[in-house]
């Protein structure tokens, strides 16, 4: 059985004639704004993705934000006045943010799916509840955040393609109701000979999102955060938590855009790798030829 029909029978949970998931009858039988779209687009991905992230803003800010802030805490207290710690620090700020970008994109991945689904995207519906992922989310987060954090300091080029490579990761682990393992592995699957759509998504975010980013990055050396750090006239402690408060919420809406543009390219592979449009289209067929 090859991987495409093996992951497509995985991903369908329901028997023929039944509605698309997370779908009423009633919205089932209707066009909607995605319903017919075949593959989409860059800019229709990208498109999808920002009005994810205007419908539910707030939202996914907040929660972005309480994501980040605990990770970017604790090496700022490591480091702050305490130059010896600095390499440390740094290093292990760079994985935490690859942590803080996983676990963001996992708890935001079913809140934004549930809106895609209402414009008529074909992204199953999870019958497990998120609490229950959230171990997997956690052991996710940790071998995301230090496979990528290790590859990007060590060179840049292996660090992207793992980012690439596990990038639907954390979205397939909450939306498919698999284990870890089987949600990295699904992402290995479903990107495959789609490098340059996702490095062209990762682009456009980089402009939106980049001067906020490339601004904290900065801060991130540590010879400019000790200067801060000096020149601000704060206690190491004082210091550390308005550093930590205010990176979050910077990076905590560029972490929300990359949820929302990641749920919106999972839903595109889904119909390029997985063929979830043929197999609605199966099903309807079989609904009317039982109605007739």
């Amino acid at each position: 059985m090859s991987a495409r029909v093996e992951s497509t029978r995985e991903l369908r949970r329901v028997p023929f004639g039944a509605p698309s998931e997370g779908l009423s009858p009633e919205r089932d039988s209707h066009s909607t704004e995605l319903r017919g779209e075949t593959h989409l687009g860059m800019a229709q991905i990208f498109d999808l993705g920002i009005r994810g992230l205007r419908d539910e803003f707030g939202w996914l800010l907040l929660v972005s934000a309480m994501v980040w802030f605990p990770l970017r805490l604790v090496p700022t207290l490591l480091s702050s006045g305490n130059a010896e710690n600095d390499l440390a620090a740094t290093v292990l700020l760079t994985i935490n943010n690859g942590i803080a970008q996983t676990v963001t994109t996992a708890l935001l991945a079913r809140r934004l799916a549930a809106g895609y689904r209402e414009r008529g995207a074909l992204i199953p519906k999870p019958q497990r509840l998120l609490v229950a992922c959230l171990p997997g989310i956690v052991g996710l987060g940790l071998v995301t955040g230090i496979a990528t954090g290790i590859g990007m300091c060590m060179l840049l080029i292996p660090g992207i393609y793992l980012s690439f490579k596990l990038s639907l990761a954390p979205t397939i682990l909450v939306l498919e109701d698999g284990s870890m393992a089987d949600a990295i592995r699904r992402s290995l699957h479903l990107t495959t000979s789609s490098f340059w759509r996702w490095a062209g998504l990762m682009l456009s975010m980089l402009v939106l999102a980049g001067p906020i980013s490339s601004g904290i990055g900065v801060l991130e050396q540590p010879v400019v955060r000790q200067e801060v750090y000096e020149w601000s006239g704060l206690s190491a402690t004082a210091f550390a938590w308005i550093y930590a408060a205010l990176s979050s919420v910077l990076l905590a809406f560029a972490a929300a855009l990359t949820a929302a543009v990641m749920t919106a390219y999972y839903f595109d592979l889904l119909v390029r790798r997985d063929g979830v449009d043929l197999a609605q289209q199966l099903r309807q067929l079989r609904a009317r030829s039982a109605d007739a």
